[in-house]
């Protein structure tokens, strides 16, 4: 592979999957790797019931999130799953493969309901009884809606590159994939992309498929949204050329607004202009 490819975690997803010759290969090879890297930073946290079993990950996951709950709060600054969940919102969509933003709504006194974009024949059949499409989700009982799967069924996760190309085609052919009062809010709510890196290609997937979707072109009567870019990131090498090609791309469909910083400076100034639960 290129050396540029290595860092790249759908092309070398899509490796793994053609030397395996098994398509979900990358996906369970990723959370052993995943648990294994929680485990060798917070292994002194976790109990013995959680160790040597790697579909345990997203309950070692919100273990290392509480630790930084509380070293951030000490500090007098907010986790970013705990951040969103505090805010009063209905519908959530998510790339995370993760369980942390479910749990950290349920410690907020909430009850969401988790449900996955049946994306390949797999979920559709795992999820063909959820009756996600008559939900109506509240501040109190919010959807957390995973766009590209979870780690508690590796089948359902859009990893390597065919995942996102059979994604995108899906949810673009098949209107009927993604429930309608999801797509209602994509195409004619206020956004906030929140944590996305603009090279990686879950934010640009999700981008192409909010822009695919009936009106998802033409949103100019909506609020802008706020995508954080890291200037200081090692990867860009002109940031004043850099932002002014990310401002002009965006630009197209003007409803995307660039914010110059990282998430974690996001987060804290955005914590001063939005309400927050006490």
């Amino acid at each position: 592979m290129e050396t540029y490819e290595r860092d790249h975690l759908p092309q070398v997803a899509q490796f793994v999957a053609t030397q395996e010759e098994d398509r979900s290969a990358p996906a369970y090879q990723w959370i052993d790797l995943m648990y294994q890297q929680v485990l060798d930073r917070f292994g002194s946290l976790v109990p013995d019931d959680l160790k040597n079993d790697s579909k345990k990950l997203d309950a070692v996951l919100e273990i290392a999130r509480q630790a930084r709950v509380k070293d951030l709060n000490a500090q007098g600054r907010f986790e970013s799953y705990q951040f969103l969940a505090r805010q009063n919102l209905k519908i959530y969509i998510t790339t995370d493969f993760s369980n942390l933003l479910a749990s950290a709504l349920t410690l907020e006194g909430k009850t969401p309901r988790v449900a996955l974009c049946p994306w390949n024949s797999a979920i559709e059949d795992q999820t063909a009884a959820d009756d996600i499409d008559s939900f109506t989700p509240t501040e109190k009982a919010p959807l957390v809606y995973h766009l590209f799967g979870r780690y508690d069924f590796p089948e359902s996760l859009v990893i390597a590159e065919d995942d996102y190309f059979d994604f995108l085609i899906g949810v673009t052919r098949n209107k009927q994939l993604i429930p309608a009062y999801v797509l209602k809010v994509l195409v004619s709510t206020s956004l906030l992309f929140f944590g996305f890196q603009l090279d990686e290609w879950n934010f640009r997937i999700f981008y192409r498929a909010i822009m695919n979707q009936e009106g998802g072109g033409n949103r100019q009567g909506t609020a802008g949204i706020g995508v954080q870019v890291d200037q200081e990131n090692d990867d860009i090498g002109d940031p004043d050329s850099a932002r002014r090609y990310l401002e002009a791309y965006f630009k197209q469909t003007a409803f995307i607004n660039l914010y110059w910083g990282r998430t974690e400076e996001f987060i804290q100034e955005l914590s001063t202009r939005l309400p927050m639960k006490p």
